[in-house]
């Protein structure tokens, strides 16, 4: 008798934007509690996993151990050889999988279709979207190939996970019949990374996180900064991230001969962030369409103001952390609001206020992904 287990199918995977050990710590902790809400029943995720970070990781059955990888080292066999070889691992394994979650809403998705399609009978599948699915000025013919994706996603898939209530409206209002396939369920924050540690920050010093690509509003970021400088604020602005606006970023710095106020720290490991976190007053959020946010609320439980650019995500977290989060418009806005976090940080009972409230919504998270994939 073939074992039940749910399957996720991550190929190709490249870690641009999160490192691979992070997406496992995540899967980890999804598992587990899947684990403990189906009482014992689903005891693992079975994970198919293709990147070419495998190969430096070393994967720990004692730091997983509700996960079950199998790793495809082969990256060069593009997603149909991906989704054969991993109906064919399934068979070998005498595992039926239970559902089918896409490992991103793209490569992922057309993987789970085809092994569903491979598999008698067909399976359920959950379609996974983790921030705005088509940012605006994309190249053409990608946008094209990825609304094909989603209209097959949207029509195939019996559940769809999206990260936070706005995303979950905007599919709505596209048809109001995937209402009922719906399963809201933000990113948990891996709060043993992020103690509350307040220290006084003097100055201003602001921080700007993430991946650096045009979707993170990079454009913005340089233009508050040259308002900023050009008035001869002192201010420190430090850039953690890395991506394909960080050579742009660094020679307007340069150009503008900025690099007093300017740093530039690189990829940060997310089990790193805190000791940057420490030295911050505040946050610039500057992307133009905001998904869920992680960075606002790591940095609102680390006791840093967080300014940024309004948009429904923001609003969101505004609604939320209401003592924490300030939003702009404007560049002058944003240069104001910044300037008035001098000096400052959070206080150390809105902060753990902030820290109560996250794990609330990270407890609810959890469950509702869980229940998701076993019933």
């Amino acid at each position: 008798m073939k074992k039940l287990c749910p399957v996720l199918l991550l190929p190709q995977y490249s870690g641009t934007s999160v490192d691979i050990s992070e997406v496992l710590n995540r899967l980890q902790r999804y598992a587990a509690q899947m684990e403990n809400i189906s009482r014992g029943q689903y005891p693992e995720l079975l994970v198919f996993i293709s990147s070419g970070q495998l190969q430096h990781l070393q994967i720990n059955k004692y730091a997983f151990p509700n996960l079950r990888i199998i790793a495809i080292q082969n990256t060069s066999l593009g997603i149909f050889g991906f989704s054969v070889l991993s109906s064919y691992k399934l068979r070998k394994l005498r595992t039926q999988p239970s559902i089918l979650i896409s490992g991103d809403p793209w490569r992922g998705f057309i993987s789970c279709l085809l092994v569903s399609l491979l598999s008698q009978p067909r399976r359920r599948i959950q379609f996974q979207i983790h921030g705005n699915l088509f940012p605006e000025n994309s190249n053409l013919v990608l946008t094209v190939i990825k609304k094909s994706i989603y209209f097959l996603a949207t029509n195939f898939s019996t559940s769809i996970r999206v990260v936070s209530p706005h995303l979950c409206e905007t599919l709505v209002t596209r048809s109001k019949k995937l209402r009922s396939k719906i399963v809201v369920s933000p990113v948990p924050i891996q709060t043993s990374h992020f103690p509350i540690q307040l220290e006084y920050t003097k100055g201003l010093n602001i921080g700007f996180i993430g991946r650096l690509h045009p979707e993170r509003g990079t454009s913005l970021c340089l233009a508050i900064t040259n308002k900023m400088a050009a008035q001869n604020l002192n201010f420190h602005l430090a850039i953690i991230g890395d991506g394909p606006e960080s050579s742009k970023m660094r020679e307007s710095v340069a150009i503008n001969k900025y690099e007093k106020f300017v740093s530039f720290k690189g990829r940060v490991p997310n089990s790193e962030l805190v000791e940057h976190y420490r030295k911050l007053n505040c946050l610039l959020v500057c992307a133009p369409q905001e998904g869920y946010g992680l960075a606002i609320r790591e940095a609102v439980i680390q006791g840093v103001f967080v300014i940024a650019i309004e948009n429904k995500g923001t609003r969101e977290a505004r609604e939320l952390f209401p003592e924490s989060v300030y939003l702009f418009n404007t560049i002058d806005e944003a240069a104001a609001l910044l300037e008035n976090c001098r000096d400052k940080k959070l206080s150390t009972e809105t902060t753990k206020n902030n820290k109560a409230r996250q794990l609330k919504i990270d407890e609810e998270s959890l469950a509702n992904l869980a229940k998701s994939w076993i019933y």
